[in-house]
């Protein structure tokens, strides 16, 4: 990830003051130090392609993230068409995970809500602070689920998930990880940044650029579970073609090709 674009990335949010000036500070002292850095290096991998433009200077190239092992394919069941519940996956002691319940539980969920008076939401990941639980679940219909020793039994409840995710950097497994799980996945365009190529929204995946149209997709979806499930089905291909551990390494290998191959030449020239 590229900690500059990690950064800015909060200045592009309705942040707070003080945010926004810990952010700017930071997105200046790395645009100082960053270069330097980078010098020592004669190649990077992102993953993801938009970061490849910021590394002026050194050459870059995408290693997609890949979503967790053991999740065999065939094994991720349909979902349950009477599903009314939303799932939402994150590591919850990482800020931009906090902000992202935050943004859905405070901006989003009441209007699901409104379509959908018996939608459920679980959020669920390991590092929940009793706080961040009591504060989210504070609003109707959440369940601050936290650590669970089976993830699989919670993606096969649900009807859909959803990654909210406003600020950060690189791309976000989440996504690839519901897809592989058959789940379809509603996300924010800054979830989707990275994945615009592969993941088109409306075949692979729904993408809510605000508040209202997310929960629209959310509420669209509790509707139709048909529609969930090809969504599922479709982004689920996806995932299998464009983000897995054979394609990490062919990545890998044509950069370390390239590179032998210049040191070659090199070589040969300086003989």
């Amino acid at each position: 990830d590229h900690d500059v674009a990690m950064y800015a990335s909060r200045l592009a949010t309705d942040a707070d003051a003080v945010t926004r000036i810990e952010a700017g500070r930071a997105v200046r002292q790395l645009q100082h130090l960053v270069p330097a850095l980078l010098a020592r290096f004669s190649h990077v991998w992102v993953c993801n392609g938009a970061d490849v433009a910021r590394f002026d200077g050194v050459p870059a190239s995408v290693v997609p993230n890949v979503p967790g092992a053991g999740i065999p394919l065939a094994a991720a069941p349909a979902p349950p068409r009477a599903s009314a519940t939303v799932l939402l996956v994150g590591s919850l002691d990482h800020p931009p995970n906090r902000r992202a319940v935050d943004y859905f539980v405070s901006r989003v969920w009441p209007l699901v809500l409104e379509r959908h008076p018996n939608a459920s939401l679980r959020i669920v990941g390991s590092g929940m602070a009793g706080r961040d639980a009591s504060r989210w679940q504070a609003t109707r219909q959440v369940t601050a689920v936290g650590y669970v020793a089976d993830l699989a039994a919670e993606y096969a409840r649900a009807a859909f998930a959803v990654a909210p995710v406003v600020d950060g950097g690189g791309t976000k497994i989440k996504v690839l990880e519901a897809l592989q799980y058959n789940r379809a996945v509603v996300v924010t365009p800054h979830a989707h940044h990275g994945y615009e190529q592969v993941l088109t929204p409306g075949q692979a995946l729904l993408v809510g650029h605000d508040g209202e149209e997310f929960a629209r997709h959310c509420a669209d979806l509790l509707a139709q579970p048909q529609r969930a499930a090809a969504l599922a089905a479709a982004g689920r291909s996806a995932v299998a073609r464009h983000f897995s551990f054979e394609a990490v390494c062919a990545a890998v290998a044509d950069t370390i090709a390239g590179l032998a191959s210049s040191e070659q030449g090199r070589a040969v020239a300086h003989a």
